[in-house]
């Protein structure tokens, strides 16, 4: 049975609602406060209760989308995939998936208040993924760093063997050189001696 439940339109990880409560306090000049009524399939509770649901829901309101003749508005269904798209507790968010909703809102919502927070949330969703995809960027240069920074240590440590190992053969040369020098001076005497 389809009920109404109260759905609030954020949901997200703490650094996103930062982000996201700054630009909807600075485009709007106040964070909207009320929340919006839904029809869903299954209570908010249960979600809650089982990540396992989100993909329950989604399907749900995926084949609810497709449907021509549906009870429930497109917008309705539209915010509340939206909302589970980007719910804090999705196990597998689904941020792209969110912004094409958003960008289906828009259109939705045109001529309304509510455009300019649909409007937000997918310019937020963008630098989300734009950062998410520089950090993976940044990973696999970090990486690759790390990775030659062993290889480096690796050369290092051969290079400073070499080195002692070089070492320990100029000191023996050092040391043959020094007696055969020794060697001379005594033949040298010895050939003095008899002249």
């Amino acid at each position: 049975m389809k009920m109404g439940i109260s759905v609030w339109r954020a949901g997200f990880s703490g650094v996103v609602i930062a982000i996201a409560a700054v630009v909807l306090h600075c485009a709007s000049g106040q964070l909207r406060q009320k929340p919006v009524v839904i029809a869903v399939s299954e209570p908010d509770s249960l979600i809650l209760a089982d990540p396992g649901m989100f993909d329950k829901e989604i399907a749900w309101l995926t084949m609810m989308l497709q449907q021509k003749d549906t009870s429930v508005k497109r917008e309705e269904l539209l915010t509340r995939l939206f909302g589970l798209y980007v719910h804090v507790n999705n196990p597998r968010p689904q941020y792209a998936n969110a912004i094409i909703l958003a960008d289906s809102l828009v259109k939705e919502t045109a001529g309304r208040q509510d455009r300019q927070y649909y409007c937000n949330w997918r310019n937020i969703l963008q630098k989300y993924l734009k950062l998410n995809a520089t950090r993976d960027s940044l990973e696999r240069v970090v990486g690759k760093i790390s990775e030659d920074n062993k290889s480096l240590r690796y050369m290092a440590r051969k290079q400073t063997r070499q080195i002692d190992s070089l070492s320990g053969m100029i000191n023996t040369q050092k040391s043959a050189l020094q007696k055969l020098q020794e060697l001379d001076m005594k033949l040298e005497q010895q050939r003095s001696k008899i002249q």
